[in-house]
């Protein structure tokens, strides 16, 4: 995080730079066309343009859309590119001071970027150039800076941060590459998928009926089993009512000799 503070900073003063060198090229071409054309007496001198290039004089105010009343568009979360200059330094300056992502999550943290909001309003209407964004608008805006952050330009970076960042891309870049090639992964139909289903049903249902078919011939061959032990049974009961009948006619006749 400190990393993105500092490049935002030094990103800061290089826009600055290029700003003032751009005033003073603009300054310098308005003294060549005064010098080649004579002026009226009601005219600036060109002595007056000598404390333009001084340095001394402050930079003209350059309107932003911030004091304007908010549209709709001002609170799409996704802030528009045109503001860059304006809003990326100072809003990384008020990130640092108030560093609204380590309050809770919830309501607490819609109040921390609201907060930072009303900070960066304060700030930047000192510095001449107010930034009137939502709490919304702020963190769409600093979520964005850390999705296009290259840890890999800053000095001092550890390996560890540097293989986290290209294994972050490397994601996304297989996501992007799935979606692309996506048209052309044919998927499988859903009367597939219940052919699949039935064969399954079928399998398990021959199963169920091979082990009932296994049940009922051990069933048939237990009864068997016992109705040929039954037979047995009837058949000594009747050889003994036999024998005792021919034992009692046997006794009989030994009585009467």
């Amino acid at each position: 995080m400190t990393h993105i503070l500092k490049q935002a900073k030094s990103t800061r003063a290089k826009t600055l730079a290029e700003q003032q060198a751009s005033r003073d090229r603009q300054t310098s071409t308005a003294q060549g066309t005064k010098s080649r054309s004579p002026s009226p007496d009601w005219d600036i001198r060109p002595d007056d343009f000598a404390s333009a290039g001084d340095g001394t004089q402050s930079p003209p105010f350059v309107p932003s859309r911030s004091i304007f009343p908010s549209s709709p568009q001002d609170e799409n979360p996704e802030p528009s590119d045109n503001d860059n200059d304006v809003t990326v330094p100072d809003a990384v300056n008020a990130v640092e001071r108030l560093r609204p992502f380590d309050a809770p999550r919830g309501d607490a943290t819609k109040e921390a970027w609201d907060a930072l909001a009303v900070d960066l309003l304060k700030q930047s209407t000192i510095n001449g150039t107010p930034i009137n964004r939502t709490g919304l608008v702020c963190r769409a805006r600093f979520q964005k800076l850390l999705k296009a952050h290259n840890v890999a330009t800053l000095d001092g970076v550890s390996v560890r941060e540097k293989q986290g960042q290209r294994k972050r891309h490397r994601s996304k870049s297989d996501d992007g590459s799935e979606k692309e090639n996506g048209a052309y992964i044919v998927q499988p139909k859903p009367k597939r998928r219940r052919n699949q289903l039935t064969e399954i049903v079928k399998t398990r249902n021959t199963a169920d009926a091979k082990r009932l078919e296994q049940a009922r011939k051990l069933d048939e061959e237990r009864h068997a089993e016992s109705m040929a032990l039954q037979n047995k049974s009837l058949t000594l009961r009747e050889n003994m009512v036999n024998s005792l009948g021919q034992l009692s006619s046997g006794l009989a006749a030994l009585a009467s000799a």
